[in-house]
């Protein structure tokens, strides 16, 4: 979560709570009004909005395909910097191993005077670096959902299946993977000096180390013409 808010990806509010271990979230969806009463703000995920109920959430299962939840974007009026979003989201969780980024990951809600907007993204993680979990992305991309047979084609096809120029999916996905290349020692220094104990070190420095051979390797497949035959 720190390292997509350093990339400039709108993410919730999170801070880690040492003496409890745990990573305290801060609540987008209330917001106080004149009075300073809390207000609730409307909010459905994506398998809300397709009838889907909580079990069935991956596309394997029958869940939202990323077509499918980029039209229910557009159904429901988000804009297109959120349609935006969306894109670096899908790239975001390649790079970091991100597995379990299903559609009920994915949420709008209807902030004051703003209308439908895609939420601040939550739940972002890395998965692949536990072992005994899918090794499986949530999504097809270009037909493919195993994250080592994802190549340029299958972006150029999730491109055109979205109907994006795939010159602009790729650059996107090119930019965020050398900006993330570029700050994620920072971040990793940054939240080594909240770790207080040997264990946390190591687990950041692994899933730092995982992070990184991960976006390298994907960042060759992904961006240089001459890597996939």
């Amino acid at each position: 979560m720190k390292l997509a808010y350093a990339l400039g990806i709108d993410v919730a509010e999170t801070y880690y709570q040492p003496i409890a271990k745990s990573c305290v979230i801060k609540r987008y969806d209330r917001i106080f009004d004149k009075t300073n009463q809390i207000i609730r703000l409307h909010q459905l995920d994506l398998c809300q909005l397709d009838g889907k109920p909580s079990n069935i959430k991956y596309e394997s299962d029958g869940g939202p395909t990323l077509l499918r939840c980029s039209q229910l974007l557009k159904e429901n009026g988000v804009p297109s910097q959120d349609t935006k979003r969306f894109i670096q989201w899908i790239f975001f969780n390649l790079y970091v191993g991100n597995n379990d980024s299903h559609a009920k990951n994915l949420s709008i809600y209807f902030p004051p005077e703003e209308g439908a907007r895609l939420t601040p993204f939550y739940d972002l993680l890395s998965t692949s670096i536990y072992s005994g979990l899918s090794n499986n992305f949530a999504f097809r991309i270009g037909g493919e959902n195993k994250p080592s047979k994802i190549g340029r084609n299958q972006l150029i096809a999730m491109s055109e299946e979205l109907g994006f120029k795939s010159n602009y999916v790729l650059k996107l996905g090119e930019e965020l993977s050398n900006k993330l290349l570029a700050i994620l020692e920072k971040v990793t220094n940054d939240l080594d000096q909240l770790a207080s104990v040997g264990t946390e070190k190591i687990m950041l420095q692994r899933l730092s180390q995982n992070i990184k051979t991960n976006s390298e390797r994907l960042q060759t497949r992904f961006f240089k013409k001459t890597s996939e035959k």
